[in-house]
């Protein structure tokens, strides 16, 4: 037996790098807001909040129309329609303004598997972590899973907002923005937290670091922006009062 798995590719547009989705089961919205769960711009501006919901469901994908301006279908020139929904196949492309998402179908083989118990499923977060197991030994192995969601949650929508707040920084000095590559291309600087605590526990996606490669050259490149900024200071600094020195006044001033 098997089951589908939809592979979205997002065309790249002018600013707007290409991007890549993964689709098993379950909904996810797409449009320009933040809450999003594919964050998508688009030069036109045509683009609503929440454009469109894709749905993976026992007998397909579909997509929901949500827009203002339409969710089309390949090159029809009739919109899916508001509140809508259209199943897509192998090969379809939906447009939202400028930009094309396109569809294909994966199967990925499921076999049949012993349960994990609880404390085979710590033992291997444990192991990842590099943690002792026994140190949980006296804790409801649902709670300490339920808290370590949590962690998990908040530690990705504080690094989110950390690599945006760099990303922004070097945008201010008119620094070289960050380009797609061909791979080892870091999630944390094209996605929004909402899909990232999902797609870094998923499949490994081509062209992008997996879950701790990601999450680790992230911290590397804050630790590198935190120092170019704190050698930069003292050098400003000194800039700044030179420029309110008395004789610079002067000559400013004539």
């Amino acid at each position: 037996m098997s089951a589908p798995t939809y592979l979205l590719e997002l065309d790249a547009a002018a600013g707007h790098p290409a991007e890549r989705r993964t689709l098993r089961a379950g909904a996810l919205t797409i449009g320009r807001d933040p809450a999003s769960g594919w964050v998508v711009e688009e030069p036109g501006k045509r683009l609503s909040r929440t454009h469109c919901r894709l749905d993976a469901r026992p007998d397909g994908l579909f997509a929901t129309d949500l827009s203002a301006n339409g969710t089309f279908v390949n090159d029809s020139e009739t919109p899916i329609g508001t509140g809508t929904a259209a199943r897509l196949v192998e090969g379809n492309w939906l447009r939202l303004g400028g930009r094309r998402i396109a569809v294909s179908v994966e199967r990925v083989a499921i076999h049949a598997t012993e349960p994990h118990g609880e404390s085979d499923i710590l033992a291997a977060f444990c192991a990842g972590a590099g943690l002792d197991p026994s140190v949980f030994a006296a804790r409801d192995m649902l709670d300490v899973m339920e808290e370590l969601g949590g962690i998990y949650r908040e530690m990705l929508a504080g690094l989110c907002a950390l690599m945006q707040a760099r990303a922004a920084a070097r945008a201010d000095l008119a620094l070289d923005g960050t380009t797609l590559h061909a791979g080892g291309n870091n999630p944390f600087k094209w996605a929004c937290a909402a899909s990232l605590a999902r797609d870094l526990l998923d499949a490994k996606s081509a062209g992008y670091l997996d879950g701790a490669r990601a999450v680790k050259a992230s911290f590397e490149d804050l630790t590198a922006h935190h120092a170019a900024l704190a050698s930069a200071l003292p050098a400003a600094a000194r800039l700044a009062l030179d420029a309110v020195k008395p004789e610079a006044i002067e000559l400013a001033t004539g």
